[in-house]
């Protein structure tokens, strides 16, 4: 087609190559002659499913976040949650956390804030719980919160922008 196209990441216009094109089906039963007619026009196909989104390691990372907010005491969907895309925290700054709390991590159970790093005696940031699961767990507290009062479609909403996990879905 001659007709012109954006793409996700750019806002100039070209023409449409085949990978701009969808195809929807309600169900895989027309699947292979769908893709058998495209193949023989030599247009490639790729065949997703729903169920290849769902493992997609944020839509996991944001099934994980959602048990750990809706059952506190789900410490396994929360290190699930806290190491996926959507927070992307490292081993060592759970077991740095872990070890500065002195017990598991939990949503809505963070110490009341203290001294800032640099007004510590350790301003190197040894022995504090790591910014970035400071930051997740209160995030994850506002989201449980949000999730009581007007359900999880919200709690996941403010989660998906403070954590900056719509790009993330884009790309």
């Amino acid at each position: 087609t001659t007709d012109p196209v954006t793409g996700v990441t750019t806002t100039s216009w070209r023409t449409a190559k085949p990978a701009d094109i969808a195809v929807l089906v309600p169900s895989r039963l027309s699947v292979p002659s769908i893709e058998a007619a495209l193949l023989l026009r030599g247009v490639s196909v790729t065949v997703r499913t729903s169920r290849d989104i769902a493992r997609h390691p944020t839509a996991e990372g944001l099934a994980a976040t959602l048990l750990a907010i809706s059952d506190l005491g789900d410490t396994r969907s929360l290190l699930h949650a806290l190491r996926s895309p959507v927070f992307a925290i490292t081993d060592a700054e759970l077991t740095a956390a872990r070890i500065s709390l002195g017990r598991p991590l939990r949503v809505g159970s963070l110490p009341a804030p203290g001294p800032s790093a640099a007004d510590r005696e350790d301003a190197d940031g040894g022995g504090g719980l790591p910014e970035t699961v400071r930051s997740a767990l209160v995030l994850l507290t506002q989201a449980q919160g949000l999730m009581r009062t007007h359900g999880p479609a919200a709690a996941l909403d403010l989660v998906l922008d403070r954590a900056a996990v719509r790009a993330g879905l884009v790309a």
